[in-house]
């Protein structure tokens, strides 16, 4: 799609079309499920009714159809807060109000939260530095209630699965910022775990800080539900076989919250 750009300081086209993500108002529906991967899009997009319209510009992959009746689109922010920013900043600028709902997966510190269960977010311990752009460092990264209180019903009827709900960290940093150590490089944080844990913070992940942070300010409503795929206390990893059953169901989960909450 051809973009004719004017404004370097907003860079949109006559259409609106936004520079990252590539999309233009009426592309892109109110009620977004947000993924990392832009493979997972497609994987989830298997869950809905139907699909009408799909595009994809750099890491950003939008697929817009229907679930239940109710428009919705899956995008992908790719990883971290910086691309993260790009794609709730851009897709305000072509919604109303948008819904944003992340389904991703994440690393647990607590002992009993195990590989293959739910973390619903109710807030976000901001370890990066994108949100400090826009807020004060005690400003408060929190899932909007009633998109906590929709997952949460939607958990208490899963037989099969535990879900725990709390404060999760988001941090910018895959490695350092989460007491990676790779041999050779200073390890500057090596207590980023166990203080976390003596927090009570319930997981780890890379995006939930800017999405609560940046929905609130827009007056969004926004919200959290990952999977976790490995336990940093005792080292133990998920069976990747499991992993696409249970992003579905998680998936399917936030779907149902987001028609819950029309």
């Amino acid at each position: 799609m051809k973009k004719t750009i004017k404004s370097a300081h907003m860079p949109a086209d006559e259409d609106n079309r936004q520079y990252s993500i590539d999309l233009a108002p009426g592309e892109l529906a109110n009620n977004i499920i947000l993924v990392g991967d832009p493979a997972r899009v497609h994987t989830l997009a298997r869950i809905l009714d139907k699909n009408d319209f799909q595009h994809q510009n750099r890491e950003f992959l939008t697929i817009t159809g229907s679930y239940n009746g109710m428009p919705v689109s899956i995008l992908s922010t790719g990883i971290g807060q910086s691309s993260t920013e790009i794609a709730i900043l851009e897709a305000i600028q072509i919604t109303n109000h948008p819904t944003f709902i992340r389904v991703g997966t994440c690393g647990g510190i607590q002992e009993n939260i195990r590989p293959g269960d739910f973390v619903i977010s109710t807030a976000a311990v901001r370890m990066e530095e994108v949100s400090t752009l826009y807020v004060y460092p005690g400003y408060p990264a929190v899932a909007h209630y009633e998109v906590v209180e929709a997952l949460k019903k939607l958990a208490e009827q899963q037989e099969d699965i535990t879900t725990h709900i709390g404060v999760t960290a988001s941090t910018s940093s895959f490695y350092a910022g989460q007491a990676r150590h790779i041999p050779g490089m200073p390890n500057l944080n090596p207590d980023i775990i166990t203080n976390l844990k003596d927090m009570q913070v319930l997981n780890l992940e890379m995006e939930s800080s800017i999405i609560f942070t940046l929905a609130a300010l827009n007056q969004c409503k926004a919200g959290c539900i990952c999977t976790v795929v490995g336990n940093r206390i005792d080292d133990n990893f998920i069976d990747y076989s499991k992993l696409p059953a249970l992003e579905e169901k998680s998936a399917r989960m936030a779907l149902d919250a987001l028609v819950a909450l029309k």
